[in-house]
């Protein structure tokens, strides 16, 4: 199932959000090591598998907070995806170190349950490390939710309900396979649920069914030239399918002039695609020049007539 929604992903998201793919194939990476740790037949091989599957698990929760971030359009300094990735690579190299020291696994052993594998572990000192990791990430999550919610940046009630049921709901789970004994992993039928609940929240933001109506805002960009407006994502959508010179755009300028008729900065551009301001500004001349227009405020006045 989990491959199949990778696979499905460009057609399923209309926003085609980047961190939302990221932690589809996080997902996914995540419930392949736990299946070839079950048909695993040696210790070493159910060793690597479960490593493959830390490399899901510990970026996943990375994905999540980029990918909540730029749903609710939140601001976020320039460097922290980066010293995010340092942290989550750390974190992943202490929990394949299991087999290797005694580190994040005292013991391992390999034992078998109706004809499949489990990894029987002994926790060492430094494995408190990954839920204190984890601990971290989902508590920036509910902050962030709480946040948007208080700033009234998600579309409404339902929306903030969502947001705090994904970021609650893996690190619950995760609390309970740790207090009780099972002989399955639980966190492979929820990590599925928690991509799909995600990804009907990216699709329900994008539809715009609880937008506030379009407002008029202060002029930001290209002073003196008019107000500039802000258009709704349904409008947005009207625009794209009614105005042919828009297909003369490449696949990221049009991701660049949804978020110019959002009303969005060009340096909130940048940081919600992941890319220089400068690069945002090439693509904003380029878009520009395809479409005929000197200015936002140009820009904007043609596009009233297709909404």
């Amino acid at each position: 199932m989990s491959l199949a929604l990778v696979i499905a992903f460009p057609w399923m998201d209309r926003r085609k959000n980047r961190w939302l793919f990221a932690l589809f194939v996080s997902v996914f990476v995540c419930e392949l090591g736990y299946f070839l740790t079950s048909i695993s037949k040696t210790l070493e091989i159910a060793l690597m598998a479960y490593r493959i599957s830390y490399l899901g698990n510990v970026f996943l929760p990375f994905f999540m907070l980029m990918m909540l971030l730029a749903l609710n359009g939140l601001r976020y300094p320039k460097a922290l995806p980066g010293v995010l990735v340092v942290v989550s690579t750390l974190m992943l190299l202490l929990a394949a170190s299991g087999g290797w020291s005694t580190l994040f696994y005292k013991e391992v052993a390999l034992d078998f349950a109706d004809g499949t594998a489990q990894l029987v572990r002994e926790y060492g000192p430094l494995h408190g490390l990954y839920g204190c990791y984890l601990y971290a990430y989902f508590a920036a999550m509910v902050g962030l939710v709480l946040y948007a919610a208080v700033k009234r940046r998600t579309c409404s009630v339902s929306h903030t309900i969502f947001l705090a049921v994904a970021a609650l709901g893996n690190i619950s789970i995760w609390m309970v396979e740790k207090l009780i004994p099972r002989s399955f992993e639980f966190l492979a039928i929820s990590y599925v649920l928690t991509a799909l609940m995600l990804l009907l929240l990216d699709n329900v933001a994008l539809s715009g069914e609880s937008q506030p109506a379009p407002v008029v805002l202060p002029t930001t960009e290209g002073a003196g030239e008019g107000p500039i407006h802000s258009f709704a994502p349904e409008q947005i959508d009207a625009i794209f399918a009614a105005w042919p010179m828009v297909s003369s755009l490449s696949g990221r300028e049009q991701e660049v002039l949804r978020l110019i008729l959002a009303n969005r900065k060009r340096r909130d551009i940048a940081q919600e695609l992941f890319v220089t301001e400068h690069t945002i500004k090439k693509h904003t001349a380029g878009i520009f020049k395809k479409l005929s227009v000197s200015s936002r405020a140009e820009l904007y006045e043609i596009v009233r007539q297709y909404c």
